[in-house]
């Protein structure tokens, strides 16, 4: 019994004290009531306000320091900048007077605009697949800037994005976070990725390291503008160059000799098979499509691409080729159609879109979610003939032949177990 009454009192006492703490506490609160602070919290306060102070000076002042050097480093790029007669922006590619253009359709001749004078420049360089088009400039007494790979960027690094505008130089800034895979006229590059976005007028900017190397070139790659690094570009360039590459890459095609699988697929034992088309290039427009083989150029039976590609350096020629129906036809390729303004709509039927594809059968094949297949061992596609015969290419040592349509460029893919 004592011991519950000590309880009790001992509680009623804490009560109390809580009670008289919410009193003081209310009081030192009361609306409208002033307390007069302290000496130490006066000085306390503005301590604090001149670090606050000094803090949003050092702020503004590095803003204005970052933003005066990049706007100097965009300076410095810009002689490496021009302007096209077309209002393309054209980028020093070499020491030999070399512009990188955007666009990689078959050029024509354009003025770059240097000093305030017009220096003419007729094209060098383009082809299917490539984004960009190489003009040779006469009487251009200029330096390239000097160029970063990929594998030495480390993220978090600082980039200038230059471009010339109808005012003069513009550019973005944005810090490097990583790569990622495009597609580019259907050849696969690493995308560059910056915390900033590109506008169409970009296309054909050069981006450049806060040391002014360059370091990639924006172009137009199916639905985006993407930022292409300059070793994979001049990688690109470089096969085109050589001059067994150069009629096909002018035509739009790629033909190679006949071997298996196709051999089988497409009931042809000699020629060369067509396995790679460009849309709206010459070799399109004639009527060329995958899978079709060559059998004679200009009555001469076809056996080699080096056959083939020294006939292509004297156009027109005459191409007779067996279609994957099997039905035979002659056709001509001329370089002039590729300036004729038009395209020409396939004879397939609708595509199969790919929604999805395993690791392993993109490791095995190439084909990739989005691609289009247009045929299936030469014959119009279908959802249930594609189902089919990939099963059956999973299960048993068979082999198939797909058309497949990845932006402009129709090519074969080879699909097995």
């Amino acid at each position: 019994m004592y011991g519950r009454r000590a309880q009790k009192k001992r509680y009623g006492i804490l009560l109390a004290l809580i009670a008289a703490a919410i009193l003081i506490i209310g009081l030192l609160f009361k609306p409208g009531q002033t307390t007069h602070p302290s000496p130490e919290t006066t000085r306390t306060e503005a301590l604090r306000h001149d670090v606050d102070t000094l803090r949003e000076l050092a702020q503004r002042n590095t803003l204005r320091t970052t933003s005066s050097r990049f706007s100097a480093m965009a300076q410095a790029d810009a002689e490496f900048i021009y302007s096209a007669s077309d209002g393309r922006t054209a980028l020093l590619w070499s020491k030999d007077s070399l512009l990188l253009t955007a666009g990689g359709s078959p050029p024509a001749s354009t003025q770059i605009f240097v000093n305030g004078k017009e220096i003419p420049a007729a094209p060098k360089l383009w082809g299917a697949g490539l984004p960009f088009t190489l003009y040779q400039a006469a009487n251009l007494e200029a330096t390239p800037a000097s160029t970063l790979k990929l594998e030495d960027l480390e993220p978090g690094t600082w980039m200038v994005v230059d471009s010339v505008g109808s005012n003069g130089p513009e550019f973005v800034t944005g810090m490097y976070s990583g790569t990622s895979k495009t597609t580019c006229n259907g050849i696969d590059y690493d995308s560059i990725l910056l915390n900033a976005s590109f506008d169409p007028h970009f296309i054909g900017a050069g981006m450049f390291d806060i040391d002014g190397d360059l370091v990639a070139v924006l172009a137009q790659c199916d639905r985006e503008v993407a930022a292409l690094p300059v070793e994979q570009i001049a990688a690109h360039i470089a096969d085109l160059r050589r001059p067994a590459q150069v009629p096909f890459a002018h035509l739009g095609f790629v033909a190679q000799p006949m071997d298996a699988p196709f051999d089988r697929l497409l009931h042809a034992t000699t020629g060369l098979v067509v396995t790679d088309v460009w849309m709206r290039w010459p070799a399109a427009l004639s009527g060329l499509m995958p899978g079709d083989v060559i059998l004679f150029i200009d009555n001469t039976p076809a056996s080699t691409a080096q056959q083939l590609a020294s006939a292509l350096g004297n156009l027109p020629v005459q191409l007779r080729v067996q279609h994957a129906s099997a039905t035979l036809q002659t056709l001509t390729l001329s370089s002039d159609q590729a300036r004729a303004g038009f395209a020409v709509q396939q004879a397939t039927s609708t595509p199969v879109t790919l929604t999805s594809v395993s690791a392993s059968l993109t490791a095995a094949s190439g084909l990739r979610a989005g691609d289009q297949v247009l045929q299936v061992n030469g014959r119009p596609a279908s959802a249930r003939s594609l189902t089919e015969t990939l099963a059956v290419t999973q299960s048993a040592p068979q082999s198939a032949v797909l058309t497949i349509q990845r932006g402009p460029r129709q090519f074969l893919a080879v699909v097995n177990r």
